[in-house]
């Protein structure tokens, strides 16, 4: 009778082994890089957040980052925030690392993040980032343009920041006039082109060029198809800045939404399903 009770404890151990070391599947590689499409050009000294995907065939039991590298001019700030996920799909677990970045407003400054060294389960991993990049007004403009002293403002409470994907309609932006000015350019600083482009002021359609005269009070709203520029897929998170150009009798000035378009499809991680099956081939 003992024997065949250390049999069963034999077997029940060895099954025990095998699931926990499957749940536990050691990390060799990480993934996701490719989906990193963020770039900003800042008119404020405020940190905003990004995230980085990591794809990987074990679950992230610790992390933590060590250090970063960074290439460019002036002064910038990156801190990491948090990390969350921990789903599994096709064999992988994936996750969202949070970072905030920021840089300074007065100075020329334009950076270039080019990879995170990230520590988990003990193990060291350097993160390419495939791109991301950060400036000021000063640091792409130089002295061709002024930061905006507020003649635009959003309308309706500003864009639908966060899309899931790019809608088949025209996308909406508007904005009330705060000062008399014109607007010359419309325009995403990044990943997105942007065509059709319809124009109206106080409901009657104008058209769009280079020298579109408003007044204080003034309602004007631009309708356009997006379109990701060569190289961005559905799959990626798009962070971009939406730019505004416009003068004020001799003096040119820039509105900059850092973050005017975001594309991520969070829709039950719709994105990084897509880039397993079609990057990763499902693994």
């Amino acid at each position: 009778m003992r024997k065949k009770y250390l049999s069963v404890l034999l077997i029940l151990s060895t099954l025990f082994s095998l699931l926990t070391g499957c749940n536990n599947k050691s990390i060799e590689a990480i993934y996701g890089q490719e989906l990193v499409k963020c770039g900003a050009i800042y008119d404020t000294d405020s940190k905003l957040s990004y995230e980085l995907p990591i794809i990987c065939e074990g679950e992230i039991k610790d992390f933590s980052v060590e250090e970063y590298y960074v290439d460019g001019e002036g002064q910038y700030e990156i801190s990491f925030e948090k990390l969350e996920g921990g789903y599994k799909y096709k064999g992988l677990y994936y996750y969202l690392a949070y970072f905030n970045v920021g840089v300074e407003k007065e100075n020329p400054a334009k950076i270039t993040i080019e990879s995170v060294d990230m520590k988990i389960n003990g193990k060291l991993f350097t993160y390419d980032m495939e791109d991301m990049h950060f400036s000021n007004i000063k640091g792409t403009y130089g002295d061709e343009f002024i930061p905006t002293q507020g003649a635009l403002l959003y309308g309706n409470g500003g864009p639908a920041v966060v899309i899931n994907k790019i809608p088949e309609e025209k996308y909406v932006v508007e904005f009330l006039v705060e000062e008399d000015c014109v607007i010359r350019e419309i325009a995403y600083h990044d990943y997105l082109d942007i065509s059709d482009i319809e124009v109206s002021v106080n409901g009657v359609e104008t058209k769009y060029n280079n020298n579109i005269v408003l007044k204080k009070g003034d309602n004007v709203m631009f309708k356009y198809y997006l379109k990701y520029k060569e190289g961005v897929f559905k799959y990626d998170i798009v962070k971009t800045t939406l730019l505004v150009k416009y003068s004020i009798a001799d003096n040119k000035y820039i509105f900059s939404d850092e973050q005017g378009l975001v594309i991520i499809n969070l829709r039950d991680s719709s994105f990084i399903k897509d880039y397993i099956d079609e990057k990763l081939g499902g693994k």
